[in-house]
């Protein structure tokens, strides 16, 4: 059994990885939503097809940056307690 130990995370693949995947999960849901939701039901700026798309497309790229600006603080976080601690143990086995 191999041991690894994790010392840093790459912060600006973090933020493009979690901002973009969170990125695409929101503008399909808020699409999604603004279009079979009654009127002003979920939020204001969705009570018509038009606007809600607006609306979709703004929350989605309000909520991709700020979840990958997020994850990407919270990693930049651990790389320096990985530092001043030496990170995570990670025990692999490799099969044959």
């Amino acid at each position: 059994m191999k041991q690894w130990i994790l010392k840093s995370i790459g912060v600006a693949s973090t933020f493009k990885m979690v901002g973009g995947t969170t990125l695409i999960f929101s503008l399909i849901t808020g699409l999604v939503i603004s279009l079979v939701s009654p009127e002003e039901m979920f939020l204001p700026l969705m009570g018509t097809i038009p606007s809600g798309i607006v609306g979709a497309l703004l929350f989605a790229a309000f909520y991709g940056f700020f979840t990958g600006l997020s994850a990407a603080v919270l990693v930049a976080i651990y790389n320096i307690f990985a530092l001043l601690f030496g990170g995570i143990t990670l025990k692999i086995e490799e099969k044959d």
